[in-house]
């Protein structure tokens, strides 16, 4: 594992995993404090298929769907859609499967 940083983000990155996918760190922007919460780890190319969804939002950022994700204890990760448009608030990650237009951000 390599560590980064980035633009004031720590990123730990792995070259090994399975099905191929990228893994990150990922410290979410909180704008209104200028601090960081929650980390998270993101799977680039990455779907969950048959997990139990507990919310879904389209075009309303990425902070919301981050946010709305951190009210809700049941929820373990957000799957954004490439462009980060649409998102699903996941209440449990199950199906791990391929897809290059899911991005995956799990709660550590």
């Amino acid at each position: 594992m390599l560590p980064f940083l980035l633009m004031g983000v720590a990123m730990l990155c792995s070259s090994s995993s399975a099905a191929g996918a990228a893994y990150f760190m990922f410290f979410k922007s909180d704008q209104s404090s200028g601090g960081a919460e929650g980390p998270y780890r993101k799977e680039v190319g990455v779907d969950y298929v048959e997990s139990d969804d507990i919310f879904d939002m389209t075009g309303q950022g990425e902070n919301a769907c981050f946010n709305e994700c951190d009210k809700q204890d049941r929820c373990v990760g957000v799957v954004f859609t490439a462009d980060k448009n649409t998102c699903w608030g996941k209440q449990s990650l199950v199906n791990r499967t391929s897809n290059p237009d899911r991005i995956t951000y799990i709660k550590n």
